[in-house]
């Protein structure tokens, strides 16, 4: 009975279902975008749908960090955080990012593109037989082989989408691991984010 609780036990801690994500904003008093974001969403967000699955913590990067945001830092599990505000999908470590605030609308349609991200079902693409099986494994990074919709180019300048969801997944094909960006002057999204 032990050993079936135990097996029991380690499957639930390693499924990682949408429940279990937060959203983390860091948010700077000194930054205009974090004031509009926390004057215009936070007090509807815990009413939405959007809480639910992801609910919202804001960190002020004013403040000393929390310990265990400096042993993310110092772990790898969390990028450094250079914009304000920077939106982090949390899962004990990084999963996904979005950086700067435009309007609600827009910040709406980045959750929409992370939360589809981990609602979309995930296909395993089968190990080919013989030489050319090794390779199968990148595929998704291939420039041959784009998803539906991203455009076909390693220039990142190229990719400029109308939506934070084409971004999104031209993001995880060039291995961005889900950054994405918003350029207000062109009305369009990029996947990435520019050093």
């Amino acid at each position: 009975m032990k050993k079936l609780l135990l097996a029991l036990v380690f499957v639930l801690m390693s499924v990682v279902s949408v429940d279990a994500l937060e959203l983390l904003m860091f948010s700077s008093s000194k930054c205009s975008y974090c004031q509009n974001f926390i004057k215009e969403v936070v007090p509807e967000y815990d009413k939405t749908g959007y809480h639910k699955k992801l609910p919202l913590k804001i960190i002020d990067i004013d403040q000393p960090p929390p310990k265990w945001i400096l042993n993310s830092f110092t772990s790898g599990g969390l990028y450094p955080i250079k914009v304000t505000p920077t939106f982090v999908v949390w899962d004990h470590r990084e999963v996904l990012r979005s950086e700067g605030y435009v309007d609600k609308e827009t910040f709406y349609q980045v959750m929409d593109a992370f939360i589809g991200h981990f609602e979309v079902p995930r296909v395993e693409i089968p190990k080919l037989e013989g030489s050319h099986g090794r390779h199968n494994d990148h595929r998704e990074f291939n420039p041959k082989n784009p998803p539906e919709g991203v455009i076909n180019s390693r220039d990142i300048f190229k990719h400029m989408y109308k939506t934070a969801e084409e971004a999104l997944k031209a993001s995880n094909w060039l291995g961005c691991k889900g950054n994405i960006h918003f350029h207000k002057e062109e009305n369009t999204w990029m996947p990435c984010v520019m050093q």
